[in-house]
């Protein structure tokens, strides 16, 4: 049974029938090993779900025991299927997800896409971006599996908690603490002006990324252990570490010994040169943009 006889079977509620579901109809009679891909149930709310390892491992048993699962927990046309083994690129991609998206039945609460072996789809990640920033999948879950070696070491953004705003007006707008003046700003605490600081270096690179034609200029890195952290992780550039106060080439020796191969841009009060560690103003950093 080919994708669109089955995604019109779903769009009706019926789960029964060779062909439906076939790696769940091969699956051995005697049940199913015990999945473990850190998600124990999929969430009600829209996003965007990635789940990848080696191939045979049971993502795409496991997509499709999420698939039945959804349409029955939620009914007809709440779940929508694609296999990007069968589709030749990026915009063939899109055109698709495009038209289940528009396909999900006006009044469904939960709206799922599942697409398995989306890594064999060179470029998919554009695609996906593609149709979040213009709202296509605002109200859709979509959930991938994939198995491609090279996608796997894809870079992790940022953690949700810890990712830094770009917008330093909208920051200003939504924070608690607003600084109407230079005066009322140097009166916050060290801390409360460290935010401040990494916020506007975050501005600065996600500035000079889209000018750049980064696909993913908000994509902010950084690095951390149980001792140290580094607010920005670049590649072929020097880290970048933001302080608020005055700082000292000789407080990151820990970074020297750690990252040989890596150099370190300190933000701070003070000017210095160290070993492989460079300290420079906020002005110094907003204002070169070789920095």
């Amino acid at each position: 049974m080919n994708v669109a006889d089955r995604n019109r079977l779903y769009l009706q509620g019926i789960l029964e029938g060779d062909g439906l579901f076939p790696h769940l109809e091969s699956a051995p009679s005697a049940g199913f090993f015990a999945w473990d891909f850190g998600l124990p149930a999929l969430p009600d709310e829209p996003g965007i779900i990635v789940i990848r390892g080696p191939r045979q491992y049971g993502k795409s048993t496991w997509l499709e025991f999420m698939l039945r699962g959804t349409l029955e927990q939620f009914g007809p046309g709440t779940a929508l299927f694609l296999n990007g083994d069968y589709i030749a690129g990026p915009d063939e991609l899109e055109r698709e997800i495009q038209a289940l998206v528009g396909g999900f039945p006006a009044d469904a609460r939960v709206r799922r896409l599942f697409i398995d072996e989306i890594t064999a789809i060179a470029g998919w990640q554009k695609a996906v971006k593609r149709l979040a920033d213009s709202g296509v999948l605002r109200q859709v879950l979509l959930v991938t599996t994939g198995s491609k070696a090279s996608d796997i070491r894809i870079r992790m953004p940022r953690k949700a908690s810890k990712y830094p705003f770009v917008d330093l007006l909208a920051a200003h707008t939504w924070s608690a603490s607003r600084y109407t003046t230079p005066a009322s700003f140097e009166r916050s605490t060290p801390a409360e002006r460290g935010v401040w600081w990494e916020w506007a270096v975050a501005a600065e690179h996600f500035r000079r990324a889209a000018l750049a034609g980064s696909p993913t200029p908000t994509q902010s890195l950084f690095w951390r252990s149980d001792r140290h952290e580094v607010d920005f992780v670049r590649r072929d550039e020097p880290w970048i570490e933001v302080r608020s106060g005055r700082s000292s080439p000789f407080e990151f020796d820990w970074f020297t010994r750690s990252f040989p191969r890596e150099t370190l841009l300190v933000v701070n009060a003070d000017r210095f040169e160290g070993n492989r560690i460079r300290g420079v103003t906020l002005e110094d950093f907003l204002l070169d943009p070789s920095l």
